[in-house]
């Protein structure tokens, strides 16, 4: 996580391609920097989610399940309407630093 700077935006791969250490790794690390997280669905259960908060750890969905909800109702998660095949274009837009995702040995 340390070349991950202070204020990066960063993008994690969702579903079964999320790199679950990684986001666990970048949660750990959002007290000594700010970050914005772009992701979609986790289907392990957003072991990084605690760790959001608006001003050091924000986290922005194109995905709200039944975890997320309540959070995107008060404010603390944002939500973007939109379907996978735009995520490409947004990565764009969004102007992200850093890209997460899972590869196996």
């Amino acid at each position: 996580m340390a070349l991950v700077p202070d204020g990066a935006r960063v993008v994690a791969a969702p579903t079964c391609g999320s790199p679950s250490t990684l986001l666990q790794a970048l949660a750990s690390h959002s007290h000594r920097s700010s970050v914005t997280l772009f992701t979609g669905l986790q289907v392990d259960g957003y072991p990084f989610l605690d760790a959001v908060d608006p001003d050091r750890f924000r986290l922005v969905t194109w995905h709200v399940n039944g975890r997320l909800r309540g959070r995107v109702g008060d404010g603390v998660v944002e939500y973007v309407p939109a379907r996978a095949s735009q995520v490409a274009e947004l990565m764009t837009t969004w102007q992200v630093d850093v890209s997460l995702v899972r590869v196996s040995p």
